[in-house]
C-alpha cells in the first residue's frame, strides 16, 4: 500500500477557491468593461459594466462577435488586436473613438493573452476604459493653449521660460524679435548684470 499526505493539499483548496470568488467578484464589480474572447473573436465572457455599457444583458453577448456589436471599424481595429495577441503573446494597448447615441466616445483598450496549463495561448482578455472626459479635457487645452498665443501674437508680448538648473531661456517667436537674439534657447549669462549676477527677473 502506498500512502500520500494531502493534509496540505487539503489545507490550500478553500484558500484558492476563496482567491478565486475573490477574483470573480472584483471582475464583476468593476466599473471598467472587461470580457474574454475566444480566438475567432467571439465573445465568452462579460462582465457587468461591458454589458450594461451595451444596453444589453450578460447572458445575451455570449457567443457574439465585435461585428455584432459595433460599427465596422471599430470592430476591424478589435480583430487586429486579437490577432496580433495570439500571434505574438504580446499585450496590445489602443485607443478608440466612436460613437454612442449620436455622441463621440473615446475608449482606451487593453488586450492580454490567456494561457492554458500548457502555456498555450487560448483566449483574449480585454479591459477597456472611458476615457471620453480625458480626451475633452486635453482638447479645452489646445484650444486654450491656441486662444493664449494668438493673443500674445497679436499683443506682440514677449514671453519666456527660465530654466534654473540648466540656465537657459526658452523664448517665443516675439520675444526673440525684441531682443533681437533669434535662437530659440540661449544661455541666460548673457543677461547677466556687471557685478556678474542675474538680474532680478531671472533670480
Amino acid at each position: 500500500a502506498t500512502f500520500i499526505d494531502v493534509t496540505q493539499r487539503g489545507r490550500s483548496e478553500p484558500t484558492r477557491q476563496l482567491s478565486d470568488q475573490q477574483c470573480r467578484q472584483l471582475v464583476e464589480t468593476a466599473l471598467d468593461p472587461i470580457f474574454t474572447c475566444d480566438r475567432e473573436g467571439r465573445y465568452l465572457y462579460v462582465n457587468q459594466a461591458a454589458a450594461a455599457g451595451l444596453g444589453r444583458q450578460q447572458r445575451d453577448m455570449a457567443g457574439k462577435t465585435v461585428h455584432d456589436l459595433f460599427p465596422p471599424d471599430v470592430a476591424q481595429a478589435f480583430d487586429a488586436g486579437v490577432r496580433r495577441v495570439l500571434a505574438t503573446g504580446d499585450v496590445v494597448l489602443s485607443e478608440n473613438r466612436v460613437e454612442l447615441n449620436g455622441r463621440p466616445a473615446w475608449f482606451s483598450n487593453v488586450l492580454q493573452p490567456i494561457r492554458d496549463r500548457q502555456g498555450r495561448i487560448e483566449a483574449v482578455q480585454g479591459i477597456v476604459r472611458d476615457i471620453t472626459r480625458l480626451k475633452s479635457a486635453e482638447e479645452a487645452l489646445r484650444e486654450n493653449e491656441n486662444r493664449l498665443t494668438q493673443a500674445v501674437r497679436i499683443a506682440d508680448i514677449g514671453i519666456f521660460e527660465h530654466d534654473h538648473i540648466g540656465g537657459t531661456l526658452h523664448r517665443s517667436a516675439e520675444h526673440r524679435e525684441i531682443f533681437g537674439l533669434y535662437d530659440e534657447t540661449i544661455s541666460d549669462r548673457i543677461f547677466l548684470e556687471a557685478d556678474g549676477q542675474p538680474p532680478a527677473f531671472l533670480a
